[in-house]
C-alpha cells in the first residue's frame, strides 16, 4: 500500500490524469459533432482499446507490482471492462453507419470540404499540424519511461516517493497520464486532417489549452512548485506553448 505521506502528490498526479481523460472524451464528443467519419470513429474506438491493454499491461505485468500498489482488482476489472465495452460499442456503432447510403454520401461532401479548407486555413493548419507533432513527440519518452518524466516533473529527490508501493503507483499514473496526452495530440491531428473546418481543434485550444489546462495544471503547479518539488521551467514554457497555439486558434476561428 502506498504510503501516507505519499497520498498528496500520488491524488494530484491522479487529478491532473482524469483532467487528461476528461479532455480526450470532450474531443470526442466534438468528433462525433464536426466530423463523424468512419476513420474517426475507428481511432477513438482503437484509443480505447490502447489505454486498456496499456492498463492491463502496467497493472497485472508485474505481480509484485501489483500486490505492492494496494489496488483494488475488482475495482481494475470494472473500469478495464467498461473500456472494453465503450470501445466495442464504439467500433459497432461506426461499422453500422459506415455502411448507409446516405451516410456515405455525406462522407463524401465532408472530404471535399476538409480538402477545401485548406485554401482559407493553410497557415493555421500547418502551424497546428506541426505543434501537434512537437507535442506528441515529447510524449513518447514518458510514455516507454515513466520514470525519466517523472525525474523531469519531480526532480528535487527529496519529493518523490521513498516507498515501494507509491513510487509502483506513481510510475503508472505517470504513464497512463503520458498515453493519455500522446492519444490526444494525435487524435486531433487526425480530426483536423479529417474535419471539413477548423472549428473542433479550435474550440478545443481556445478553451482546453488556453484556459482549462492553464488553470487546472499549469498555473497550480507553479504556485505549488515548491511543496511538491516541480520544475517550474517546463511549466512556464508549455504554458507559453498552450496560450500560444490557443491565441492563434482564436484568431483563425475568428477572423
Amino acid at each position: 500500500m502506498p504510503s501516507d505521506q505519499d497520498l498528496p502528490l500520488l491524488k494530484l498526479m491522479m487529478k491532473f490524469q482524469f483532467y487528461a481523460l476528461f479532455a480526450i472524451y470532450v474531443l470526442g464528443i466534438f468528433a462525433g459533432v464536426y466530423c463523424a467519419t468512419p476513420i474517426i470513429g475507428y481511432m477513438f474506438s482503437a484509443g480505447n482499446f490502447i489505454r486498456v491493454i496499456y492498463f492491463a499491461w502496467a497493472v497485472y505485468g508485474d505481480a509484485e507490482k501489483f500486490a505492492f500498489s494496494g489496488m483494488s482488482a475488482k475495482q481494475l476489472n470494472i473500469i478495464l471492462g467498461v473500456q472494453t465495452v465503450l470501445g466495442v460499442a464504439i467500433l459497432g456503432c461506426t461499422y453500422i453507419s459506415s455502411q448507409n447510403e446516405d451516410y456515405q454520401t455525406a462522407m463524401t461532401e465532408m472530404a471535399a470540404a476538409a480538402a477545401g479548407k485548406w485554401d482559407e486555413h493553410s497557415f493555421y493548419l500547418t502551424f497546428i499540424f506541426v505543434m501537434h507533432g512537437f507535442f506528441s513527440l515529447v510524449q513518447i519518452p514518458g510514455v516507454l519511461m515513466p520514470s525519466f518524466a517523472i525525474k523531469n516533473y519531480i526532480p528535487v529527490e527529496s519529493k518523490l516517493p521513498t516507498d515501494k508501493g507509491s513510487n509502483y503507483v506513481l510510475l503508472f499514473v505517470m504513464g497512463f497520464q503520458q498515453l493519455i496526452i500522446l492519444l490526444l495530440q494525435v487524435f486531433g491531428a487526425v480530426m483536423l486532417w479529417y474535419s471539413p473546418v477548423i472549428d473542433p481543434i479550435a474550440l478545443f485550444w481556445m478553451f482546453f489549452g488556453g484556459v482549462f489546462f492553464n488553470v487546472t495544471i499549469f498555473s497550480f503547479n507553479l504556485i505549488h512548485a515548491d511543496a511538491y518539488g516541480f520544475d517550474r521551467l517546463p511549466m512556464i514554457v508549455f504554458m507559453i506553448l498552450n496560450t500560444f497555439v490557443a491565441g492563434a486558434s482564436f484568431q483563425a476561428y475568428f477572423a
